[in-house]
């Protein structure tokens, strides 16, 4: 729990010789949070409390989520520091690793993995099979979609014009056209963003094109990992952590990783990870999925409340659900599968953002 993290940070601080915020999304299933807007928001608090400082290192883990918050986070955490550093225990993916191209150094370990930025979005398939309705919202990688036409166009080597317009259709007709649009406007505004960070940086020319040719579309699948080697030949800059560094960053991470869960696949929930409450006379449990904490700015985590209803079949309540401005990046859909207890008596209710201040 955090109090008992307060002597552990000031440990961190001093080895880096730097303030220190730690920002972590959950990757448990059913219980998965990804980098968004309300996140960006609680950080500006915490750098508030921070103030601007010589040098500001982030520990970062996380599977990524909308690039456009993560640009916001990196342009945040540059503003208040004269020197960045990004210390990544196990994973900092995706939108994770476009904040990873602010930071003047990388600190990896084994098992620490970058990986190409490939964000997913949220759009609606439009099936034959469904008489033309909509499936409901499902995540399509950007990549994804570029790989099909790829396929087209480079594999199949397909140059008629009225064969192609037939691979556009069926493209067509499983998305919507302003969902198609959403993901060529992507790419390039992927590329935009990596770029502006590593010339801020002050990474010019072929560097900047090696770097983020392979992060926005070089390395063929999302699920590629870069690890502190591969980081190194790409060229950014990254080095490995000093062992005391490494020592109180894995002591840090098994301690969240016991109260949130982290890697976990299986969905009941051990009593330590729960938060249980009694609220309004009716029985709730928070489970923590997002974690902002700093030793000066306190601990911000984004909970998901499920409630104890009396015989009422389980359901996932969408209203209240996200935080503040409807951004926790949650989806739903997943929350839903596996949240109901044995006898379907269990919901989630709502999902809020609790602030807990360094004594």
């Amino acid at each position: 729990m955090f109090p008992d993290r307060i002597d552990l940070y000031r440990k961190i601080e001093e080895i880096t010789d730097a303030a220190v915020i730690f920002f972590f999304t959950s990757d448990r299933d059913c219980f998965e949070t990804e980098i968004s807007d309300d996140a960006a928001d609680i950080f500006i608090g915490q750098l508030e409390d921070i103030g601007f400082v010589p040098r500001l290192a982030l520990v970062l883990h996380t599977d990524g989520g909308a690039v456009s918050s993560a640009w916001n986070i990196a342009t945040l955490l540059r503003e208040h520091c004269n020197e960045l550093s990004v210390i990544v225990p196990r994973k900092a993916l995706s939108a994770g690793t476009l904040i990873c191209l602010a930071a003047d150094t990388v600190f990896m370990k084994g098992g620490s993995a970058l990986g190409p930025i490939d964000p997913a979005i949220s759009v609606e398939l439009i099936r034959g099979d469904l008489d033309g309705k909509s499936s409901g919202p499902v995540d399509v990688r950007i990549e994804s979609v570029f790989g099909f036409l790829s396929l087209a166009t480079e594999v199949l080597a397909i140059g008629d014009e009225a064969a192609l317009a037939s691979v556009l259709r069926t493209a067509a007709g499983d998305y919507r056209a302003h969902d198609l649009g959403e993901a060529f406007r992507m790419r390039p505004h992927i590329r935009m963003l990596a770029e502006r960070l590593l010339r801020d940086r002050g990474c010019r020319g072929e560097q900047i094109d090696k770097i983020v040719d392979f992060l926005s579309r070089g390395s063929g699948s999302r699920d590629f990992t870069i690890g502190l080697k591969f980081a190194q030949s790409l060229g950014l800059p990254a080095k490995m952590m000093p062992r005391d560094l490494s020592s109180a960053v894995s002591t840090f991470f098994r301690d969240i990783r016991t109260e949130m869960g982290f890697f976990g696949r299986q969905i009941e929930l051990r009593p330590e990870e729960l938060d249980f409450r009694v609220r309004d006379g009716v029985e709730e449990s928070a489970v923590k999925s997002v974690l902002i904490e700093s030793f000066r700015g306190g601990s911000d985590r984004f909970v998901m409340v499920k409630a104890i209803s009396s015989g009422k079949s389980g359901e996932v309540v969408a209203d209240g659900i996200f935080g503040p401005d409807g951004e926790s990046g949650l989806d739903v859909g997943d929350a839903e599968d596996g949240l109901d207890g044995e006898d379907g008596e269990t919901a989630v209710r709502k999902g809020l953002w609790e602030h807990e201040k360094t004594q």
